[in-house]
Formats: structure tokens, C-alpha cells, sequence
């Protein structure tokens, strides 16, 4: 009997501890951690392989948070293949997220927990006139022609760039010269650093001296014709032109696209200019109070020819001949009958005396940035024929503006007519 006892007590045991490994069993959970690349699609099956599974064993799916039954999981596997334009396929996963996956096969449990690596894949695009540059190789004749292109950073999503506004490119600020050189762009913002290089090359085009003249319209309010002998201005390409005392406009020459400048860059309103100055002067003001909190003024930009002629006669009868030629341009050989030039002050000031002020000493170093030279340098009244002019910004285009700032010669000394 005690036998008995012993004997049934021991199998009592053994059932018992059956029952606890079966229970330990049920409630254990293998877990595996499995790092996946962003914007991949991984494939489940090979992980099923290695640990005995099958995708009939997948019960759950925790994604942001959220715990999605084997049906719901496809259904959102769907709409993030949808999303991304690619084709869903049963068994494999989307990689746009971290994601716990749960099985249960027979006593066993299992959790495969995936997670995105910081492998994050990225990219440059460069675009010319809209085009993709695919050498990264850029030809320009014009600095103005960098206007056109654009630079756009993208991220390797699925085997494609997606170009995405939210991220910044930020340039090393290179000065384009002529010849080929090489600009860095970085992707901003980023744990890893993202740079690529253009290549770009740049030849200035060559000065055509025959060109036609731009568009022009009759200006009614003076048909008087110069009692002396000038040629005809050079046209560099539009809308810049050269004119000095030897070279000039017709009484009736009024250049295209005049426009008005905006409020506040005027010491009043009403004053004019050809648009392509009017934008570039704004972009440089602009520029200015950014950098330097200081502001200037257009207080002379277009004339007519008949405006230019009371001017310079006024002069004239004040001064005399020899001094009005020094000081003034005669009718019809006035940088201001371009349109491309704006006579500048400081707000409150004069400007007579530009030239001492820091406003000056900026432009000085940063025109050319924008197109603008300061015509009638000091020291260079032999060249130039006029006096010097500080407050006297003509806008030239970047080409020309960039040889006169690195050569320190006069626009005359370039263009060398």
C-alpha cells in the first residue's frame, strides 16, 4: 500500500511537471531582433527557413504602435505597395517602418522584431532648363544662365530618387570663373554626409558688335537730332550695351521692357528701368539688408534723351562746356538712356556723398554678385572721360560685372571698342 502511495506520488509529480513545461512552454517567446534597410522590400520566407516557421504560423502585427491581425497586416501591406507604386506580394514586407511580427507554432512562440537600419540612401539631381544634367556636367557662355539651374536632393526609395522638397542643399559658395571648375553640394540636415560634385564650364561669349540693337519705340517727346558725329553704341548682347562719348543712342532710342521699380527702393515713385536692372538692383538691396541690416535708395535710373539734353544743357550755361563734358554725358550718350543704370543714395542722405558711406564699400565688394559695376571709378577719369561717380551702379550682367571686379579695370578697358 505505502508502495502505491510512493508510486502515485511520483507520477503525480512527473504529470505536474509536464503540465509546468508544457505551461513554460505556451508562454515562452523566442525573440529575434532583424535589422532591414529603409525603402526595401524584405523577403519573410527567409527568416520562416531559419526558424522553423511558416506564414500560416503569423498571428499579429505591431506597427506605430498598433496591433494588426494577420488580415489587417495585408490590407495595410496593400495600401503602402499602392503608396509607393510597387506590387504587393503575399510574404514579403515593406520596409517604411518598424514592425513586430508574432507567430504561434504549436507550443511555441516567436516575435520577430524589424527594425529600419540608418541606412538611409540619398542623392543629388541637377536640372538645366528643366532637363536632368545625368553626367553631372554643366556648359554655360553666361553666368546669368545659372539662373536655370536647379539642384534637388532626393532619397533612394525602392530602387528610384524621390526628390523631396523638405530637405535643403546647401553649396560651398564657389565664385564661377571662366574655365572648368568643380561645385560641391551637401544634403543639410542629414546624420551622414551627402555631397556630390558638378562639373561645370565656363566660357564667356565672345562680345558681337554687329548685333541689332534692341526693340525700339518711338519716344514722342523729342525728335531733335544731335548737331555732332557719334557712332552708333555697341550692343554686347541684350539687353547691355556700350556708349561713352564716342558711342550712342539716336534721339528717338528708348530701350525695351521698361518697367517700374517696387515701392521702397525708390526715394519716390515713378522712377523706371529696364526690368531684367530693376529685379537684379532689388535682389542686391535685398541682399544688402540682409547681410549688413543697412538699405539704399534709386534716386536716377532711365531718362529720355530729351530729359538728358535740359540736364546736360543746364550744366552747360551753369558751368560751361569743358566742365559739363567732365561731369555730364551729352544727349544721347547717357548710360541712364539705357535703362540700366540707377543712381544711388542712402535713406535721408545724398548722393554726392555715397561714396562715404558703407553702403558704398559693399557694393564695391559685392556688385558684381548681381550684375553691377561702379562705372566711373576714382583714379580712372582718364579712361573713362567722366568724373568719378561713386553713387553710379550700371548693371553689365554677372559675365562682365565679375571680369571687371577680378581685373580692377574700367568697363571701357573690356570692352575695348
Amino acid at each position: 500500500m505505502r508502495k502505491k502511495r510512493v508510486l502515485l506520488g511520483t507520477l503525480t509529480v512527473i504529470i505536474i511537471s509536464i503540465i509546468l513545461g508544457i505551461g513554460y512552454k505556451l508562454n515562452k517567446v523566442n525573440e529575434v531582433d532583424v535589422e532591414v534597410d529603409p525603402y526595401t522590400v524584405v523577403d519573410l520566407e527567409t527568416y520562416h527557413q531559419e526558424l522553423g516557421l511558416a506564414l500560416t504560423d503569423l498571428k499579429t502585427v505591431t506597427i506605430n504602435e498598433k496591433t494588426l491581425t494577420n488580415e489587417a497586416f495585408v490590407h495595410q501591406q496593400k495600401e503602402v505597395a499602392k503608396e509607393y507604386s510597387l506590387d504587393y506580394v503575399e510574404g514579403k514586407y515593406i520596409a517604411v517602418t518598424d514592425a513586430t511580427l508574432m507567430y504561434k507554432n504549436l507550443f511555441i512562440k516567436t516575435k520577430i522584431n524589424l527594425k529600419l537600419s540608418d541606412k538611409n540612401a540619398y542623392d543629388i539631381h541637377f536640372y538645366f532648363d528643366n532637363e536632368r544634367l545625368d553626367d553631372d556636367k554643366l556648359e554655360i557662355e553666361s553666368l546669368d544662365e545659372l539662373e536655370n539651374l536647379s539642384v534637388k536632393p532626393c532619397q533612394i526609395q525602392f530602387g528610384e530618387c524621390k526628390e523631396l522638397d523638405e530637405l535643403q542643399i546647401e553649396e560651398n559658395n564657389l565664385e564661377i570663373k571662366e574655365g572648368k571648375q568643380t561645385v560641391n553640394y551637401q544634403i543639410k540636415g542629414l546624420k551622414t554626409k551627402v555631397e556630390k560634385k558638378l562639373e561645370i564650364t565656363y566660357t564667356l561669349k565672345q562680345v558681337v558688335r554687329d548685333e541689332e540693337p534692341d526693340e525700339v519705340t518711338n519716344d514722342t517727346s523729342s525728335q531733335t537730332k544731335p548737331q555732332y558725329q557719334k557712332k552708333q553704341a555697341l550692343y554686347l548682347g541684350k539687353p547691355y550695351v556700350y556708349i561713352n562719348r564716342e558711342y550712342g543712342f539716336d534721339a528717338n532710342y528708348v530701350p525695351a521692357n521698361i518697367v517700374y521699380f517696387p515701392d521702397g527702393y525708390s526715394v519716390d515713385t515713378g522712377y523706371r528701368g529696364v526690368k531684367e536692372m530693376v529685379d537684379h538692383f532689388v535682389l542686391m538691396n535685398d541682399a544688402l539688408k540682409q547681410e549688413t541690416g543697412l538699405w539704399m535708395l534709386n534716386t536716377s535710373s532711365y531718362r529720355n534723351y530729351e530729359f538728358q539734353n535740359r540736364l546736360y544743357s543746364g550744366y552747360v550755361n551753369d558751368l560751361g562746356q569743358k566742365e559739363a563734358d567732365r561731369i555730364s554725358a551729352r544727349p544721347g550718350h547717357s548710360e541712364h538712356q539705357t535703362g540700366l543704370v540707377v543712381d544711388v543714395t542712402t535713406p535721408g542722405g545724398s548722393m554726392w556723398t555715397f561714396g562715404q558711406t558703407k553702403q558704398y564699400q559693399w557694393v564695391k565688394e559685392n556688385g558684381h554678385r548681381f550684375g553691377f559695376i561702379i562705372r566711373y571709378p576714382e583714379g580712372k577719369e582718364h579712361i573713362t572721360k567722366y568724373a568719378p561717380e561713386a553713387w553710379h551702379l550700371r548693371y553689365v550682367g554677372k559675365d562682365y560685372a565679375e571680369k571687371v571686379y577680378r581685373s580692377n579695370l574700367t568697363f571701357d578697358e573690356i570692352i575695348n571698342p
